[in-house]
């Protein structure tokens, strides 16, 4: 994770020529101009129209209503990386059914069943998130938490998740995965109804 943070740190940081924040800083800079232009068009707030990845999108790349994409979308699907990092399993796959619904439009188009990852955003939308992977040390997982938030002016900068992952990567024992909780039989014998 950190190799991946520190390698995109650069990037985190550009603008384009009108001094708007670059949408995701892995697209390239020459992009940006023509993204600007279609994002102005002036769209209904409520109009669905997605900039970047289903499962990764923020709320406000989804709908226009919930703010302008900027700096703090890239938080949000970083938050929503690292959950995916630490699973190792797809994101979507943390969205009760999501895997079974299919994509109707990918399986007309190549006979394949995958699923259909458009429906995370609408449940990131309704204030769904994912819960924490099993053996996530607690610090990352309310890392991701504060990268989540809907209110795009209460996500952190990207210099803050980078300063917390430094901070949690040397502090002993701050990256331990927590015990897992075995249900144990419970002292009291069960009332009969």
């Amino acid at each position: 994770v950190m190799q991946l943070v520190d390698k995109g740190g650069a990037d985190v940081n550009h603008t384009s020529k009108s001094g708007r924040a670059a949408l995701h800083h892995l697209i390239d800079s020459d992009n940006i101009e023509v993204i600007e232009y279609l994002l102005s068009k002036g769209a209904d707030p409520n109009t669905i129209s997605p900039i970047g990845t289903w499962e990764y999108m923020a709320l406000e790349c989804w709908k226009r209503k919930f703010g302008e994409p900027g700096f703090a979308s890239d938080v949000f699907s970083f938050g929503m990386m690292l959950w995916e990092m630490i699973a190792r399993v797809r994101v979507y796959t943390a969205f009760p059914g999501v895997d079974e619904m299919v994509d109707k439009k990918y399986l007309e188009e190549t006979g394949e069943v995958r699923a259909d990852v458009s429906i995370v955003a609408a449940r990131l939308a309704d204030g769904q998130r994912p819960e924490a992977p099993p053996r996530c040390p607690v610090l990352l997982f309310r890392l991701m938490q504060a990268c989540w938030v809907a209110e795009m002016d209460k996500r952190p900068k990207f210099d803050r998740v980078l300063g917390a992952l430094v901070k949690i990567a040397v502090t002993p024992g701050a990256l331990d995965a927590p015990e897992l909780q075995v249900d144990s039989p419970s002292d009291e014998p069960e009332s009969e109804a």
